[in-house]
């Protein structure tokens, strides 16, 4: 059962809704504690538009007991985007906090986590500008909203095995507070709390004469009303993820080959207590590919290569639609017996579909930090 929860623990960050995992290994239920601190610079162009971001994340991991871990984290970021005028936006990101408890005779994971208010977000027009850039999932920014309010998520998550598979399977809510979004507007904004419910299976095979392990996720949640002065505004369409994953060996390297689809139902918009779905779905769909090489240069190095890409279909509105190829590769250094060098480099080419025609995209992202175990 221990050995299940271990590898389950993803189910606790993707229900959780606020740690998306970059690489495959799987959020550790126990470990020591650790700490990560580094800067990523993210960039992109799109015709003669160009944006960046440049972030610096920070994280502590704490584990308290065997069952009991807390973790914080936050992202200051510094942004800017010229389209013809410069528009800037810049300051401290939200403060995470959280955890996970191991209970009930290790068979339940109870999750929990807070969101507080401590970035920017009472922005102004030309702040707002750049927001909604950074808010783009197609560009996936490292930082890509500095502030909300003041948020609340629990969940609870249950594995076990049957047969030759180990199944996973959680629920979760967030808990979402009002916020001012606009530095002129004195209201603020209460978005929509979520509901989110979690299933996934995981097993080894051998395929192709090579040992593997085949993962398969699925993660549907559950949006509330957002409401602006009392008011009923805006309701976002239910949104399905689709998460497939295979672990294999090739010669000297580890491969991960992760497959990752998103589908999103329409959104409703109205006053008071009338909603009204959308004629047409804004929402379009969004597919993934990435493939990761990771190869031992010796007992304190290892290399790693990456080719993305992604598949984001046009809403019913024809917008908002993209075509992305990513390569990239990167370095895990050990420095010291507590200490450890990680970054990487990707580049991105393709195209993305404005509200007037499809433009080619040059994209960049820069990543490196220290992981320190105490």
């Amino acid at each position: 059962m221990k050995r299940s929860f271990r590898f389950f623990a993803v189910l606790f960050v993707l229900a959780g809704g606020w740690i998306e995992a970059q690489e495959w290994m799987p959020y550790r239920l126990q470990s020591g504690i650790f700490g990560n601190a580094g800067c990523a610079f993210d960039f992109w162009k799109v015709k003669k538009d160009k944006v960046s971001e440049f972030s610096i994340p920070l994280m502590m991991v704490y584990p308290c007991s065997p069952k009991l871990t807390l973790y914080g984290m936050t992202g200051p970021a510094f942004s800017s985007l010229n389209t013809g005028e410069s528009y800037g936006l810049s300051g401290l990101s939200d403060l995470k906090i959280g955890g996970h408890y191991l209970t009930w005779n290790d068979r339940w994971l109870l999750t929990f986590g807070l969101n507080l208010p401590t970035g920017k977000s009472a922005l102004k027009t030309e702040e707002y500008a750049v927001a909604s850039v950074l808010t783009l999932p197609a560009f996936n920014f490292r930082t890509p909203s500095m502030g909300q309010g003041l948020d609340l998520q629990a969940g609870l998550n249950g594995a076990r095995e049957l047969g030759d598979f180990r199944i996973g399977y959680g629920v979760s809510y967030l808990l979402k507070g009002a916020f001012k979004p606009f530095d002129a507007v004195a209201d603020s904004y209460n978005p929509g709390d979520e509901l989110a419910f979690s299933i996934g299976a995981d097993r080894r095979v051998e395929w192709f004469g090579k040992d593997m392990r085949l993962t398969g996720d699925m993660l549907y949640s559950v949006y509330f009303g957002d409401t602006w002065r009392k008011e009923k505004v805006f309701k976002s369409g239910n949104r399905l993820l689709i998460q497939l994953m295979s672990v294999f060996r090739q010669g000297p390297c580890d491969v991960v080959i992760l497959l990752r689809d998103r589908l999103k139902a329409k959104n409703k918009t109205g006053s008071f207590s009338v909603y009204e779905t959308e004629r047409k779905n804004s929402n379009g769909n969004q597919f993934e590919i990435q493939g990761t090489a990771y190869y031992p240069t010796g007992p304190d190095m290892r290399l790693k290569g990456i080719l993305e890409f992604k598949l984001y279909g046009n809403s019913d509105y024809g917008t908002g639609g993209a075509t992305l190829f990513g390569l990239g590769g990167g370095v895990r250094r050990k420095l010291t017996a507590k200490m450890d060098f990680d970054g990487g480099v990707r580049v991105y080419f393709g195209s993305y579909r404005t509200s007037v025609e499809s433009a080619g995209v040059l994209g960049l992202k820069i990543d490196g930090g220290i992981v320190y175990a105490f």
